[in-house]
């Protein structure tokens, strides 16, 4: 009686632990499915009903490492990036101690956590400008058959290429749920860093404000657009050589400090084990990392 009994309480408790895991995950997919819809509308958006849409802090930080690394990090991504921080930890105090170590582990994170993901953002917003021209001109090809600004350039989003695409896409989302376009398409232009592309959402607003035809703005940037991807490829002709003499010069000092301690480990060890020679040390590595941003700071004005 006894046995039957807890074998009773035990399914009980069975099917209440079923229950409440169900429960569970049903409250975390629906849970994600309003995290999502939050992340397609556009911030502080008004909705057709008049509502404001809005993201928390959590929310729109979120978004913005998604677009600066290019994709949206998950738990795989989380544990590959520990993996490779254990293994560079492991690499640079098998071959390297003391400061140099840690020099190289900074240098290290640096390089994969900030330059690579900034280097392929620059990349992604580069093909996005030299795409808007194309875009445009299918958007104007569009208008030509009949239809509206909106509908126009939701015909042409499929046939747009990555990583354009990308970003209109979840401007056509948001306003199948009730956003703002024009919104949506400015909110997207601000966070991809997309000028160009909040002139087209100028464009369409000011086209539905004042009922005037879009036809004559868009072609306008899009001419400016080109224009202006020429003035670029003249002055980066012209500018080449200074660009080269800023990086050899920024790379040189790096470069004799570590072919020395390749060479001689114990070369640097005497400067090292004395408190002032670790301030010159840092004083000069300081020096160094300002001229680097100064010189890369020429570099973005040419």
């Amino acid at each position: 009686m006894i046995f039957m009994l807890f074998l009773g309480v035990a399914a009980m408790m069975l099917i209440a632990a079923f229950m409440f895991l169900h429960i569970s995950e049903k409250q975390r997919l629906r849970q994600k499915m309003m995290d999502q819809f939050t992340l397609a509308l556009p911030k502080d958006v008004t909705m057709a009903d008049g509502s404001v849409a809005q993201r928390s802090f959590a929310e729109e930080m979120h978004l913005k490492v998604s677009i600066y690394l290019g994709f949206e990090p998950g738990a795989q991504h989380k544990l590959l990036a520990l993996l490779l921080l254990t293994l560079l930890v492991a690499v640079t105090q098998l071959l390297l101690d003391g400061p140099m170590a840690l020099l190289a582990l900074l240098a290290g994170v640096f390089v994969l956590g900030f330059v690579i993901p900034y280097v392929r953002l620059q990349r992604r917003r580069q093909q996005m400008l030299a795409q808007i021209p194309a875009f445009i001109d299918q958007v104007l090809r569009s208008l030509g058959t009949g239809r509206s600004v909106e509908g126009a350039i939701r015909a042409v989003v499929d046939e747009t290429p990555i990583p354009l695409r990308d970003v209109l896409l979840p401007v056509i989302r948001a306003t199948d749920l009730g956003a703002s376009f024009t919104e949506s398409l400015q909110d997207a232009a601000k966070l991809h860093a997309q000028h160009e592309l909040g002139l087209v959402a100028l464009a369409i607003r000011i086209s539905n404000m004042y009922g005037t035809s879009a036809k004559d703005l868009l072609k306008s940037i899009m001419l400016m657009i080109r224009q202006r991807e020429q003035a670029a490829r003249e002055l980066a002709s012209m500018t080449g050589q200074t660009k080269v003499s800023a990086w050899v010069l920024s790379l040189i000092p790096i470069s004799i400090v570590g072919y020395i301690h390749l060479m001689n480990p114990a070369y640097l060890d005497g400067m090292l084990k004395d408190p002032t020679g670790i301030y010159v040390f840092w004083s000069a590595l300081g020096l160094q990392l300002t001229g680097i941003f100064v010189f890369w700071r020429m570099l973005k004005s040419v």
